[in-house]
């Protein structure tokens, strides 16, 4: 309990200071001291795209926008993971993978699904997963920021803003570099760097093999750039981490202070971009009040839950000592915190799990 209390506290604590930065950062609408600082590698960015980052956009070529980028992306990453038997990167020589395999990867990490048909230990290179997987967990979760600026210039609009029928719903593309370079990138790279200093791999070496203490075999410890992916894993409320059982796997959640800070990582965008909408908008009162039933929800779900997981395993009964429903879930972390990932108000698609799904009560499944 005491553990997520923490990561309660350092949430709210946290997430006001990003929301309030967000509000400035990405308001296209009033110009900032971040423009300067950001600025000119926005603009040199959007003109080697080919941009005209001042021209504002319809809904409809918004959306037209998003539907191409996305699709672009889904093409480029299915080429990568099918041909990465032959592209660099590869250390540990995992061959291409299988077209509808591939497919159903690209498209699930485009769509933000991040369902996982395989386990990227063993059937992605280290290529694969930065390239393809890392960039989708980068534009993917800052498509769906963009989304709602627009949704928020449109249908939240400042009364003086209003009265402008041209003004539009602003430009994707801007949006979108705004995102990832005044937000996620700084974020993931502060995270990324605490999960380093707690012991989360970032190596592109290959596979270490070590002799085991019993029978002298050898067992190979898969590695790589862990720490990238992991950061925006967690802030992206993305799921598909580079082990197959996710945060489950200690390479990925080394210790207690590493688990806080993914746990924290998951929900803090979410949370700060209520207060960067409240922001932009100005429909304060509005926001705060949305704020207030994700809490109360948060809240009641998270008590429901942990109250459910601390009783005995029903199934289990007369097979094991009476306690916490154990099964499935990770020792070094207990009941709570394995499940902890979903006691606070989980975005609907994060898939980081540190437990088997299937091994969680009822009750935990019904919230």
């Amino acid at each position: 309990m005491s553990a997520l209390t923490l990561c309660y506290a350092l949430l709210i604590g946290l997430a006001l200071p990003l929301g309030l930065y967000m509000g400035r950062a990405l308001d296209t609408h009033r110009p900032s001291a971040l423009d300067r600082l950001f600025g000119p590698l926005e603009a040199a960015l959007m003109r080697l795209a080919g941009v005209d980052r001042r021209a504002s956009m319809t809904w409809s070529a918004y959306l037209l926008a998003v539907l191409k980028l996305h699709l672009l992306l889904i093409v480029l990453a299915w080429l990568v993971f099918m041909g990465q038997g032959t592209l660099p990167l590869n250390p540990d020589g995992i061959p291409g993978m299988h077209w509808d395999t591939a497919l159903h990867t690209a498209v699930s990490f485009a769509t933000n699904t991040n369902q996982q048909h395989y386990s990227g230990q063993a059937q992605l290179s280290y290529l694969s997963q930065t390239l393809a997987i890392v960039t989708l967990q980068f534009l993917t979760p800052a498509t769906g920021l963009a989304v709602l600026l627009a949704i928020t210039r449109s249908l939240l609009r400042r009364p003086a803003a209003a009265d402008n029928a041209a003004a539009g719903v602003g430009n994707y593309y801007l949006d979108l570099t705004r995102i990832v370079i005044r937000v996620l990138l700084p974020l993931a790279l502060v995270t990324a760097l605490v999960l380093v200093w707690q012991g989360v791999p970032a190596t592109y070496q290959g596979a270490q093999r070590v002799t085991m203490l019993e029978g002298g075999a050898l067992q190979t410890i898969p590695r790589g750039p862990v720490a990238a992916m992991v950061a925006i894993k967690q802030l992206g409320t993305n799921g598909g981490g580079w082990y197959g059982p996710n945060s489950s796997v200690p390479l990925e959640n080394p210790t207690a202070l590493a688990d806080v800070v993914e746990s924290v990582a998951l929900l803090l965008i979410p949370v700060a971009s209520l207060i960067a909408v409240a922001m932009i908008s100005g429909r304060r009162r509005l926001l705060l009040g949305i704020g207030g039933v994700m809490l109360a929800l948060s809240l009641s779900s998270t008590t429901l839950v942990m109250f459910s997981e601390r009783l005995p395993n029903a199934a289990l009964h007369g097979l094991a000592l009476a306690g916490p429903n154990l099964e499935g879930k990770e020792l070094r972390l207990g009941s709570d915190l394995s499940r902890g990932v979903a006691g606070p108000p989980r975005p609907p698609t994060a898939r980081s799990t540190r437990c088997s799904t299937a091994s969680i009560h009822s009750a935990g499944w019904g919230f």
